[in-house]
């Protein structure tokens, strides 16, 4: 399927055309908001600086060994041989993404909130912001929509990546590592959002509110960009491109795809 392409006028103007007062738009965070994967250059930093807590270190041994690798190290040693197992095709990608948030165990929700944000600032997330979507963001909340991130990596991460484009932790929706006496614990509070996974965890999170438009890059996020009323391709990968359908309602943002 070749789907329309829109620059961001036109999407603009689309928009503007059926958008009513409470609407919804959804993001995803990683290759649409933002180039690059911030748990990816959390976790990179992470490995190079030993921020990773022995709380995670059962947890993460216990995955060694059930994907058939060495369990010996520390929780460091543990996660970056997991993190090379799933590059080499050996951890499938959801389990990948649950084990790259509640790796963060031991650390308090707000405390990595802060070093995500001094992580994040060090790799120049600023200018990794899409600047089109910078201008939606600043038309749809002008409008009096709603503006969320929903999002498959760990949330504190996607709190700090996404406060400079003006989000609040209440608009955020991804990975939810669960929590015991005010401590990340090496386990998700609520299954992952990947997938259908986004539409079940955004639906909980609407609130009724119609949702206009959900914007992404990935097959991931085409299970949301076909619950809302529009999809919106963000600088698409080939694969999702691949995976539409003639009834999708897809557009593609144009101009740097």
């Amino acid at each position: 399927m070749t789907p329309e392409r829109l620059d961001v006028e036109q999407l603009l103007a689309r928009l503007r055309a059926v958008a009513r007062s409470g609407d919804v738009l959804a993001f995803d965070g990683d290759g649409t908001l933002w180039a690059g994967d911030v748990a990816e250059d959390a976790l990179a930093a992470a490995f190079t600086e030993g921020l990773l807590r022995e709380r995670a270190a059962p947890a993460l041994e216990a995955e060694c060994l059930a994907h058939a690798l060495p369990s010996g190290g520390g929780a460091r040693e543990l996660a970056a041989r997991l993190c090379e197992a799933h590059v080499a095709g050996r951890v499938d990608e959801r389990r990948a993404y649950e084990i790259m948030a509640w790796c963060w165990a031991g650390w308090a929700p707000e405390e990595l909130v802060r070093e995500a944000g001094r992580i994040l600032a060090a790799r120049d997330l600023a200018r990794r912001y899409h600047p089109g979507l910078q201008r939606v963001l600043a038309w749809a909340r002008g409008a009096g929509l709603r503006c969320m991130v929903v999002s498959a990596s760990p949330a504190p991460v996607v709190q700090a990546a996404a406060a400079g484009l003006g989000f609040a932790a209440g608009d955020i929706v991804a990975a939810e590592i669960a929590v015991e006496g005010g401590l990340l614990q090496p386990h998700l509070a609520r299954p992952l959002t990947y997938a259908e996974g986004k539409v079940a965890a955004a639906l909980a999170a609407l609130g009724g509110a119609r949702w206009l438009a959900a914007f992404g890059d990935s097959p991931f996020d085409l299970a949301m960009m076909r619950e809302a009323s529009m999809g919106v391709a963000v600088r698409p990968k080939a694969s999702l491109l691949d995976a539409l359908q003639p009834t999708d309602r897809v557009v593609v943002l144009a101009g740097d795809e």
